[in-house]
């Protein structure tokens, strides 16, 4: 599921959820106020000629991140559940 990230209009409170394309996000999970914008994300990588790191590098940092990323959400999920 990908990374969404929103900003509450009332709270102004910026944070991102997960969940799927198909869904929106409908209350703040901070105030619970209706009042939420979907902030566009950036999703591509520039590379400097300067580094000499290859783009193959790069996609496997990006990976490795994004699956930090997910098993620190799911902690939070199961800690959540308990």
């Amino acid at each position: 599921m990908p990374k969404y990230y929103y900003k509450c209009d009332d709270c102004s409170e910026t944070y991102y959820v997960w969940h799927a394309m198909t869904e929106d996000l409908k209350e703040c999970t901070e105030c619970s106020s209706v009042s939420v914008t979907r902030i566009p994300s950036v999703i591509f990588t520039t590379t400097s000629a300067a580094n000499n790191t290859k783009p193959g590098t790069l996609v496997n940092r990006k990976i490795e991140d994004t699956k930090r990323e997910i098993e620190k959400y799911k902690k939070e999920l199961s800690k959540e559940r308990e």
